[in-house]
């Protein structure tokens, strides 16, 4: 899902996505693209209390979902400004709808309690440096983390408000994005660039081999394992015999 910036429409700043579509690398996924209303000013600014904005965007997101082969495990979201402000409002309002989200060039909101709620979904925050104030984004990094979830800010080295771009084009954040799975061991972390050499050894590191060692520990020990237990077992049932 792509949530345009404000007085954007919804496919603007989209061209980085484009090539995965209908390109040489294109991929098989679905792309929502929505619009804010233009007399709420023409970008996802949400009242503190439920409004039909958000109802209506989930509604869209419902009808997809019902019309389409769609996993509903693998589903994410991505917004620009004031779009990743209406990424971090439908974290925050439906926490078990999305396997991942990318909100750029926007802060992030410091309702703690809502935030903390959010340990399923990784959230990869894209921001230039200079633009955003990075303070808010890291309060709410630190309370999602604490939590046990997984958050992760990258700043860009670029100039100006346009960090859909660096996130898209220079941090392959849609590849990621494409590569989240509701409860995936083995779905990138947040920072993750997909196709990065580097990446994929941190990815190995962090996931597969700590994995494949405890497979092996239990191999390894499989048989001194069923003796000892084999052993407990007896003693239990001489202690019930008596």
């Amino acid at each position: 899902m792509h949530l345009h910036g404000h007085g954007d429409d919804s496919l603007t700043h989209a061209h980085p996505i484009l090539p995965l579509l209908i390109g040489p690398e294109q991929q098989d996924f679905f792309l929502l693209a929505t619009q804010a209303p233009r007399d709420e000013g023409g970008g996802w600014y949400f009242r503190p209390t439920e409004d039909g904005t958000l109802d209506v965007l989930v509604a869209a997101i419902e009808h997809v979902i019902a019309t389409n082969p769609i996993d509903k495990s693998r589903i994410t979201a991505t917004g620009i400004s004031s779009g990743g402000w209406g990424v971090w409002e439908l974290l925050l309002r439906h926490p078990d709808l999305l396997a991942g989200a990318v909100p750029t060039a926007c802060g992030a909101p410091q309702r703690l309690q809502q935030l903390a709620a959010l340990k399923q979904t990784p959230i990869w925050a894209i921001n230039n440096k200079g633009d955003v104030d990075p303070v808010p984004v890291l309060l709410a990094m630190q309370m999602i983390n604490r939590a046990g979830g997984l958050m992760a800010l990258t700043e860009a080295d670029e100039p100006g408000h346009n960090a859909w771009r660096p996130a898209m084009e220079d941090y392959n954040a849609l590849q990621w994005m494409l590569a989240q799975k509701r409860g995936s061991w083995f779905s990138p972390a947040p920072g993750t660039v997909v196709g990065n050499p580097n990446s994929l050894l941190l990815v190995f590191v962090m996931y597969i081999l700590p994995f494949a060692i405890l497979v092996f520990l239990v191999v390894l020990l499989r048989e001194a394992l069923v003796e000892q237990t084999t052993i407990v077992w007896q003693a239990l049932l001489e202690r019930t015999g008596k």
